[in-house]
């Protein structure tokens, strides 16, 4: 079981994920960028980090709410997985 996800700034003005409370089983991620996304559209926002995911492991990008099926559906389509060597 890891313990330590290794992250980096690949960008001086990006934000390490957190977790809000101690007991949250996710890193909240956030964007380094202004994205204006309207409606149901779907765009990419970078977050200026990169993150070492070890072999055997996934990062999953998910809505942080349970209405929002636009955002859970484009996720979906997208495949938002980060694997071993991603950048997110």
């Amino acid at each position: 079981m890891i313990k330590q996800i290794r992250i980096a700034k690949i960008d001086k003005n990006a934000i390490l994920p957190t977790r809000k409370h101690q007991d949250d089983a996710g890193l909240d991620l956030f964007a380094n960028e202004f994205t204006r996304i309207e409606g149901c559209e779907v765009g990419i926002v970078g977050t200026g980090i990169a993150a070492d995911i070890p072999k055997g492991f996934v990062g999953l990008i998910l809505s942080k709410s349970r209405s929002d099926f636009c955002l859970a559906a484009a996720l979906s389509m997208l495949g938002t997985r980060a694997k071993s060597g991603s950048k997110l």
